[in-house]
């Protein structure tokens, strides 16, 4: 991999740092910071192109948070659009931390292979052997460090175990009962045999380098992340001490925005972190003064494709026809934040998106494609509202009928951005209103819009057969069942329908 994003030194104050344009419209509640130019005129270019941008789906209520784009060493753009807390009507800016979700990973991971090169431990070696706190050391001995870097230990998700998840979010369950619970969970297949995302698995990395620094897991990571890297604002998740500049987060429930609830800090998903600290981590890890070609290599060549260690590595073209470019992506989810990060090493392009405003929709993916759209020479696509807010609007000046009707017609629904997720979400939420006749004729127009998406027909079936209408509930399960004829909530339906197999 070529040098990336190499540093002259360690003086990050004297980084070039794009323009922040304040001669153009943008909310008033942006972070009005100010900083030199990037030199060329292309540059200045592509940082108007990019704020513009920004701006527009801040305008459309599509992204309220910080954003960072850089060119190596020159940032084009360092801004925050919306608020930090709601109630106070505190904006957000460059330092407000924010909940970073599944970023961390990428951090257990520098840690875990740090350890690794100073001969500290064994990413071959059974998880086992650094997990003396585990009751049943059989089950753990089952998967390799490496194996949990790489989610190839065949361990389970939290998601797929709700009783889990609320188990590890109270504050009074004890740490090893987590571990334990956690590293004796049956296998979904033989390790090293497949690809399972899992949480689980990082919680567990978290233990191990608890097992061999003597710390506990955040000040693992900053004594082998953050201090030797220069990060000044990433935090471990402490939601009920005072953390100087840290963002609120909320949830739009259609109807109303919700505050996020408190999060017990993981080493999968435990950080808060800024758009700034994220662009030194990755001029860090690719700097050859701080980072060595063995740790760069291992994070980043020595792997597989897909999801690894904090990143997922794919391919990507910006521009129709253009050049494709090796990606590595971040992606990170956790109460009321978003979090979404491109790294283009060919190029030196680095993109950072986080966000304390969770839609149904997360358009950050979207926002930093076309990020890369413009680095990349391109001209972007505008933003679009989504369908989902379009439909909700209507509700609220309307009615539901009104709103269902607009679904129903191509001309009414225009032009705006569909995502399966988000329309989905919108149905349910009439039924969490106490209307499952809505939500059914909801989910009924979706399935002609949306006629392979499996949650669309059960929220149908489900919905149908609460209102009453167990012919539209027949019709809805068996064609779900077509689609997937292992899904568990159809089978389910199927069942207290009296339905045979199809």
């Amino acid at each position: 991999m070529s040098a990336f994003l190499r540093s002259s030194g360690p003086a990050w104050g004297l980084l070039c740092v794009g323009v922040l344009l304040s001669s153009l419209p943008v909310s008033p509640t942006a972070a009005q910071q100010g900083a030199p130019t990037c030199a060329s005129p292309a540059e200045r270019r592509q940082a108007r192109t990019a704020q513009r941008l920004l701006a527009e789906y801040h305008r459309l209520g599509r992204f309220d948070g910080a954003a960072l784009v850089a060119l190596g060493d020159c940032v084009l753009l360092s801004r925050a659009w919306g608020l930090a807390n709601r109630d106070w009507s505190i904006a957000n800016t460059t330092t407000t931390r924010f909940r970073i979700g599944s970023m961390t990973k990428a951090f257990t991971a520098v840690a875990i292979h740090r350890l690794a090169q100073a001969g500290r431990l064994d990413l071959d070696a059974p998880a086992s052997r650094y997990l003396p706190r585990v009751v049943d050391s059989l089950a753990a001995g089952r998967y390799t460090v490496r194996q949990l870097l790489w989610h190839r230990s065949g361990l389970p998700d939290f998601n797929d175990d709700p009783g889990l998840f609320s188990h590890v979010q109270r504050r009074d369950t004890p740490w090893d009962s987590v571990i334990n619970r956690a590293a004796r969970s049956p296998l979904r297949f033989e390790p090293g045999t497949g690809f399972g995302y899992s949480n689980n698995g990082y919680w567990l990395l978290g233990a191990v380098l608890e097992t061999v620094t003597g710390r506990s897991w955040a000040r693992a990571l900053d004594s082998l992340v953050s201090v030797p890297l220069g990060l000044r604002y990433t935090v471990d998740d402490q939601p009920f001490s005072i953390q100087v500049e840290r963002a609120t987060g909320y949830r739009d429930a259609f109807d109303g925005i919700t505050v996020a609830l408190p999060y017990r800090a993981t080493a999968d998903a435990g950080l808060w972190s800024t758009t700034e600290d994220l662009y030194r981590l990755f001029r860090g890890l690719f700097d050859p003064h701080r980072t060595s070609d063995a740790l760069r290599a291992a994070l980043f060549n020595d792997r597989p494709d897909g999801n690894a260690q904090g990143w997922t590595r794919d391919s990507v073209q910006f521009v129709s026809g253009g050049r494709r470019y090796r990606l590595f992506r971040q992606d990170g989810a956790v109460y009321g934040f978003f979090a979404t990060s491109f790294l283009v090493p060919q190029r030196n392009w680095v993109i950072v998106l986080l966000s304390n405003y969770r839609r149904p929709y997360n358009s950050l993916r979207e926002i930093a494609t076309r990020l890369g759209t413009v680095l990349d020479g391109g001209s972007p696509e505008p933003p679009m509202a989504t369908l989902g807010s379009v439909l909700e609007g209507i509700r609220q000046r309307a009615g539901v009928d009104s709103a269902i009707a607009c679904l129903q017609r191509e001309r009414c629904r225009g032009a705006a951005s569909v995502n399966e997720t988000e329309l989905n979400i919108w149905a349910w939420f009439l039924a969490e209103r106490g209307a499952p006749g809505q939500a059914a004729r909801a989910f009924g127009a979706l399935t002609a819009l949306l006629p392979q998406a499996t949650a669309t027909w059960y929220g149908l079936a489900d919905n149908a057969l609460a209102a009453g209408d167990t012919v539209t509930a027949r019709r809805a399960v068996q064609q779900l069942l077509r689609l997937a004829p292992t899904h568990g909530g159809g089978l389910q339906l199927q069942s207290r329908l009296g339905l045979q197999n199809p």
